[in-house]
């Protein structure tokens, strides 16, 4: 990648349709994730194998793919729910006779899969869960065991494997967990428990979050942080996704050094984790962890949580657009969001 990208601290599944987009387009772009995730079958290969969350950057790496959609498919299948019967399909799996495989008609693709997959059949302690595991996590799984249990090497050879149109990096290479403190006082440890996925949304406004260990950041991230054109905050759970990838050391310091547009685009969709949070809120509490220069907004600005901070944004030199963003229904369109993004100017 020879153009300065585009640059996304970007979580989990809301992201997936621009990132998709912006693939098409053949726009340089970067995704840094969150690997500190800890529910779903993350939680369950991060607790057999004391490693990081990989969850995350199989379904970025998915949605930048250029494979056919039995490919792509067959690495987003789970497992039944059932222990029994998602034992049995993981067998079938690694035998070649589940009937996914009848859809996959790339020889190459086909051999190194079930290479991959009877790898890491041979790694996996007997007692471990498999019902509700994801193909393509368990091969992550598979390669960030083989290859020294490194994270950067596991993800760079799935996406060679499914010829990624895009890069995808962790922030960080480690196996912590994220920790929030709330309003009333509690301390809540586990991103699982204050998600709203998992547990019940928290019922009170989350004040501060941080890491069970130091993190240092990963060499790659921070490489591609000073060579971004323009880094975006985009929609996404705020603490858990986008706040998260902002917590390993270096990666503020990187920021404030690079010499571009960083643009926040907050979800104008409901948050669990902005319970009793305003638009101003957030504002603040990302200026506390990363440089702001634009808050992006659609033209319903009412979508968004209380009214727009004009004074705390002056008073920040933070420039305020406002332009069409969303879908009548409320979801974020890719091509309107990528056409905000490229007139960004500071």
């Amino acid at each position: 990648m020879r153009a300065r990208p585009l640059l996304f601290f970007s979580g989990g599944s809301a992201l997936k349709e621009v990132s998709a987009s912006l693939a098409a387009q053949g726009e340089s772009a970067v995704y840094l994730m969150t690997p500190f995730d800890s529910g779903g079958s993350s939680a369950v290969l991060r607790h057999a194998f004391a490693m990081p969350a990989v969850g995350d950057i199989r379904s970025r790496l998915l949605a930048l793919s250029g494979l056919d959609a039995p490919c792509v498919a067959l690495l987003n299948f789970r497992l039944p729910d059932d222990e029994d019967a998602a034992r049995a399909a993981l067998t079938a799996l690694t035998e070649g006779r589940h009937p996914l495989w009848q859809s996959v008609s790339q020889p190459v693709f086909r051999r190194r899969v079930l290479d991959e997959l009877r790898r890491f059949a041979a790694f996996m302690p007997a007692a471990m869960p498999r019902s509700r595991a994801c193909v393509g996590n368990l091969l992550l799984a598979g390669l960030y065991l083989r290859h020294g249990r490194s994270l950067n090497a596991a993800t760079s050879l799935f996406a060679r494997l499914v010829r990624a149109r895009g890069i995808v990096h962790a922030v960080a290479d480690a196996n912590a967990e994220l920790w929030v403190r709330l309003a009333d006082g509690t301390t809540l440890c586990g991103q699982h428990r204050f998600t709203g996925k998992f547990f019940p949304p928290v019922c009170s406004p989350i004040q501060a979050i941080g890491l069970s260990q130091p993190v240092a950041a990963s060499p790659a991230a921070l490489r591609w942080i000073r060579r971004a054109r323009l880094v975006c905050y985009p929609p996404g759970s705020f603490f858990s996704s986008i706040l998260a990838t902002l917590l390993p050391e270096g990666i503020r310091e990187a920021l404030a050094t690079v010499d571009c547009p960083h643009v926040f685009v907050p979800n104008p969709l409901p948050d669990p984790e902005l319970q009793g949070h305003t638009l101003a809120d957030q504002l603040r509490i990302l200026s506390r962890h990363a440089p702001l220069t634009h808050l992006l907004l659609d033209t319903a600005t009412s979508r968004y949580a209380g009214p727009v901070p004009l004074d705390w944004l002056h008073s920040h030199h933070v420039r305020l657009i406002v332009c069409p963003l969303l879908h009548p229904d409320g979801r974020l369109s890719p091509a309107l969001l990528a056409d905000a993004l490229g007139r960004v100017r500071l």
